[in-house]
C-alpha cells in the first residue's frame, strides 16, 4: 500500500498482461513522494510495458472526487505535454467496482486518444459514464498545450453526475460543467467495492523503444454530499 491524500491506496501488480490494455502493472511504477506527489510510471522492459494502478481503500459514496495532476510528463530526460504522449498512452481517474453489476460502477476521466492520431483527434479529455456505447454518456475536449495542471472532478449523486475540468494556475475552467443525460434508474449506485483509482497504462502497439514515461498527481480530494442531497 501507498499513502496519499489522507488516504491508503493498494498498489495493483501482475505478472501478465491483465486489464486493462491489457499490459503488466509494477508495484515499482508506483511512488509516494515526501513532497506529497504521487509519481506513476509506464516503463518497458524484455516481459513488455508496465504500467501503475493504485486503488482507495475506502468506498466513499456520493459525493466529489477531485484529482489533480501536471500535465507535464517526464519522457526520459526531456519533458512533454499530454498533449504529445503517444496515442495509445492512457491516463484513468475514476470509480470502479470489480463486480461487473451495475456496468462495474465505472465514472472515468481519461486522458488517451485511444490509439488515434493527434491529426485525426485533437481532443484529449474524455468523460464518461458506463456504458460508454449508449449515445450521450460520453464527451471529449481539447487540452491547451499551455494549460499546466488540472483539476478533474466528478460529483455523483443519486439523479447524476455532473463533470468539471479546470486550469488550476488560471482558476479558469476549461469547459461547462457537463452532467451527461442519463436515465436515472442506470444511474450506478454506491457499492461496498465502488473505489476511486487512478492509474496509467497503454495499449497494445506503443513502440518497445518508446521512452518511459512519469505522471505527477498532486492532489485527491473527496467531498461528501450534504445530508439532505443524499
Amino acid at each position: 500500500t501507498v499513502k496519499f491524500s489522507d488516504y491508503t491506496w493498494a498498489v495493483k501488480t501482475s505478472t501478465r498482461p491483465v486489464g486493462p490494455g491489457p499490459c503488466l502493472f509494477s508495484a515499482a511504477n508506483v511512488q509516494a513522494s515526501q513532497d506529497s506527489v504521487l509519481r506513476l510510471r509506464l516503463t518497458h522492459s524484455a516481459q513488455g510495458w508496465a504500467g501503475a494502478e493504485i486503488i482507495n481503500q475506502q468506498s466513499l459514496g456520493y459525493g466529489t472526487y477531485t484529482f489533480i495532476l501536471s500535465t507535464a510528463l517526464k519522457s526520459g530526460n526531456k519533458t512533454i505535454h499530454a498533449n504529445l504522449m503517444h496515442p495509445n498512452v492512457v491516463i484513468g481517474l475514476f470509480l470502479w467496482d470489480d463486480t461487473p453489476r451495475k456496468k462495474y460502477r465505472e465514472i472515468d476521466w481519461e486522458l488517451s486518444r485511444f490509439g488515434r492520431a493527434a491529426s485525426s483527434e485533437p481532443t484529449l479529455l474524455q468523460a464518461c459514464v458506463q456504458p460508454y456505447t449508449i449515445p450521450g454518456r460520453l464527451r471529449r475536449w481539447p487540452c491547451d498545450a499551455t494549460v499546466a495542471r488540472l483539476s478533474l472532478s466528478f460529483t455523483w449523486r443519486p439523479d447524476g453526475v455532473t463533470f468539471r475540468a479546470m486550469d488550476t494556475e488560471r482558476k479558469t475552467m476549461l469547459f461547462e460543467a457537463w452532467s451527461p443525460a442519463i436515465a436515472k434508474e442506470t444511474i450506478p449506485c454506491p457499492g461496498p467495492h465502488a473505489r476511486a483509482r487512478m492509474n496509467f497504462w497503454c495499449l497494445p502497439g506503443l513502440p518497445a523503444n518508446a521512452s518511459s514515461l512519469e505522471l505527477s498527481i498532486h492532489k485527491f480530494t473527496f467531498t461528501p454530499l450534504t445530508p439532505s442531497v443524499r
